[in-house]
Order: structure tokens, then C-alpha cells, then sequence
């Protein structure tokens, strides 16, 4: 057995490839922070439309998290599936 044989093949990441990688979270995170916002300041028009108290607007926010999160993993499945250009 040779020496380079033992030794895990390791895949050193560019600085460019990390900061990309880095941008890309940082600017999923700021989308997903940006549309949360977005309904925190849609609930007083959604509190006087449909008439509802502090607690069913806790479960419009929370209804909306959850479906959110529960579709970002579908969504990350299919982009490596099928690409990212073509989803």
C-alpha cells in the first residue's frame, strides 16, 4: 500500500468559491428575513380584513413559516436534481 493511498482525497474550496458560497447564504438569508418582514407588516390589513385576534394572527405567521421551511427543502431537491437554471 502506498503512503497517497491512506490519504483521503480532500477538495480544497477556492477564496472565490467561499465567498460565493458565503454571498449565496448570506443573500438567501436576507430574502427570507426580507419576505417574513414583509408579513409582520401586512398583519394589521390582514387583522382588519378577516377580523382576527392576536392569536389567529400568531397562527397566520406561523402557518406561513411552516410552509415556507417545508417547502425550501423540495425546492433545494429539485435544483440539484434538475439544475438550477431550469427551476
Amino acid at each position: 500500500m502506498t503512503a497517497s493511498s491512506n490519504q483521503p482525497a480532500t477538495t480544497e474550496l477556492s477564496p472565490a468559491r467561499r465567498w460565493a458560497g458565503l454571498a449565496a447564504v448570506v443573500l438567501a438569508l436576507l430574502t427570507v428575513g426580507l419576505d417574513l418582514m414583509v408579513l409582520n407588516v401586512a398583519l394589521p390589513t390582514l387583522a382588519g380584513d378577516l377580523q382576527a385576534d392576536t392569536s389567529q394572527l400568531q397562527w397566520i405567521v406561523n402557518a406561513y413559516t411552516v410552509v415556507f421551511a417545508s417547502l425550501m427543502l423540495p425546492a433545494g431537491g429539485f435544483g440539484d436534481r434538475y439544475g438550477r437554471r431550469r427551476i
